[in-house]
């Protein structure tokens, strides 16, 4: 039986330009016959995500400025000290040393808050960036003809994917390690409602063709809108999951039925973050065998690391 095709879709900025192209070069050496299309978030057309449609034909770009992004309630009513519950005199303190030195040496951590509304305004943006995956899921979903998945810039397909096409679901997702999973009230930020905070992981998604995974995105949209948690999108698909199966949770590539508005269902299949959104590569030399998309995430993402991770995925791809 012939593989069907495969098409990918990335929603990005300049920021991610590098990463983005290490992920189309990927995507493209097992997907040779695959239409990638980028979401370009930047209000004028990024120049970097222009030049690398220029140099891979099969890169389609959708420009998605400000002006076309979902909001969400939460990003207008969300304030610092929803993401600093704890945030005391000493923290203050230590607030206005680093803000007094990095005004007189322009020197400063990566890590370092010297201005809470600049740093505000970063994490509402955060939240609107990851908000607009639903909505740029529903318009690609419209533009292609094949079955499709979704990457996070920095995650980077090191094998052909036609295969997970092959299970049975209308949407499949990626679980994070059953360990690791929390349903209940992240002590890191200021809730009132506990929630499966850490379960789902947004960065891959995987959509078969057909009028049902159009109608999940219509679903997960309208459950983001009310997710009162930073990150709205993979919080609400873990709630979903967990509309569909109370256990959902509790083991991989079980068919969770999500019952929809008018007599639907939808088949969702979770699949393990170790093989198909693997985030727990410590070492971006050191990639275990079986991971089929490593995510690079955190310090990851710093520039010195970018080299290494580059070698270490052309040497996988060889």
């Amino acid at each position: 039986m012939g593989r069907t095709t495969v098409d990918f879709f990335w929603i990005c900025d300049a920021n991610y330009a590098h990463f983005l192209e290490l992920g189309v070069a990927s995507a493209l050496y097992f997907h040779p016959d695959a239409t990638l299309y980028v979401y370009d978030l930047c209000d004028s057309p990024s120049e970097k995500i222009a030049a690398i449609a220029a140099r891979y034909p099969s890169v389609k770009i959708v420009p998605w400025p400000e002006k076309r992004w979902v909001r969400l309630p939460l990003a207008n009513t969300i304030d610092f000290s929803y993401y600093m519950p704890n945030w005391n005199l000493r923290d203050e303190l230590k607030y206005w040393s680093r803000k007094i030195r990095y005004a007189v040496t322009s020197r400063r951590k990566s890590d370092w808050i010297v201005n809470k509304t600049e740093w505000m305004n970063n994490q509402r943006r955060k939240i609107l960036v990851w908000a607009q995956k639903a909505a740029c899921a529903a318009d690609c979903l419209s533009r292609s003809e094949n079955n499709l998945i979704f990457l996070d810039a920095d995650a980077i397909p090191l094998c052909a994917l036609h295969d997970v096409f092959e299970k049975e679901f209308d949407v499949a997702l990626t679980l994070r390690r059953i360990p690791d999973v929390r349903v209940g009230l992240d002590k890191g930020v200021k809730m009132s409602l506990p929630l499966p905070y850490h379960a789902v992981n947004a960065g891959v998604l995987f959509f078969k063709k057909g009028t049902k995974s159009f109608s999940f995105v219509d679903v997960w949209a309208s459950k983001m809108q009310v997710v009162p948690y930073h990150m709205a999108e993979q919080t609400a698909l873990s709630m979903l999951c967990l509309d569909a199966d109370v256990d959902a949770f509790r083991q991989y590539e079980k068919n969770l039925s999500l019952n929809l508005p008018g007599d639907e269902s939808v088949i969702i299949q979770l699949l393990s973050c170790d093989i198909f959104n693997n985030t727990y590569l410590d070492d971006c030399s050191n990639i275990p065998a079986g991971v089929k998309v490593a995510h690079f995430k955190g310090y990851l993402h710093q520039d010195i690391y970018f080299s290494r991770i580059s070698k270490a995925i052309l040497a996988r791809l060889a």
